[in-house]
């Protein structure tokens, strides 16, 4: 099947979760069509280092499985200008934000609202 013809072809999905669900939710994003940006911290994602590694000592399969069809980009949203970037990406067109706030530390997680997943969409 045609990339373009995917029903979630034309939008852009910037995924700064950290575990199993919303991951996996990007993904599905991604399977479907859509242009997934994973955003990951200077360290990289912890899931890059979970579960069973392959003897080669390259990313774990959980890996593999979860950050396939995803671009990657190091951002450190601990810093303003980290925190610049992912919110005015410059991109045209319409996103999605993909954002869990368990057990992080740094600019996003606050109040009420940690603990849960989250989307923004914009146009």
């Amino acid at each position: 099947m045609d990339q373009a013809s995917l029903p979630f072809a034309g939008i852009r999905v910037l995924d700064i979760a950290s575990f199993i669900a919303a991951p996996v939710a990007a993904t599905i994003f991604a399977d479907y069509g859509a242009d997934v940006i994973k955003v990951e911290p200077p360290t990289g994602d912890g899931v890059r280092r979970m579960g069973w590694l392959p003897p080669d000592g390259s990313d774990s399969y959980i890996w593999k499985l979860l950050g396939r069809n995803k671009r990657s980009v190091v951002l450190d949203l601990k810093t303003d200008a980290g925190r610049e970037a992912f919110l005015n990406p410059g991109f045209d067109g319409f996103e999605c934000h993909l954002v869990t706030k368990l057990n992080q530390s740094g600019g996003f997680t606050q109040g009420e609202e940690a603990g849960r997943l989250s989307m923004a969409w914009s146009t």
